[in-house]
């Protein structure tokens, strides 16, 4: 699961060694994440920046976890609904579980949203 997470996060490429010039000692300064050029900053467009890439590699794991984390939540409490055998307490606990699920997705799509809006162009054009 996380090999196919990882695949599907990273586009298939996390083998691949990308030279970013050297260290100050000499040695060889390689990334499989960000993609570095040698061209020190001349204006080209944010989306050409290592550190965009990384924030929305970052973006995009986060989501995957959220969507993980929520669908397990409402299972979570779907199934401890299911079995409380006619226990008030218990159904009710499992109801304001399904609820905070509920109120933690909308919340993490309200700051997706919004992120969205400030970055310019949005995170994945």
């Amino acid at each position: 699961m996380a090999i196919a997470l990882g695949l599907f996060v990273f586009g298939g490429n996390m083998a691949l060694a990308i030279s970013c010039g050297t260290n100050s000692d000499g040695t060889p300064i390689t990334t499989s994440i960000i993609d570095c050029s040698d061209v020190p900053n001349t204006g080209d467009p944010v989306e050409d920046n290592g550190a965009w890439k990384l924030l929305v590699t970052i973006i995009q794991i986060m989501t995957a976890g959220v969507g993980i984390a929520g669908v397990g939540g409402i299972v979570f409490g779907g199934v401890r609904y299911a079995t409380s055998a006619g226990n008030f307490e218990r159904a009710k606990k499992s109801l304001i579980v399904i609820a905070n699920v509920g109120i933690g997705l909308v919340a993490y799509a309200l700051m997706f949203a919004l992120l969205n809006f400030i970055i310019p162009g949005g995170l994945f054009t």
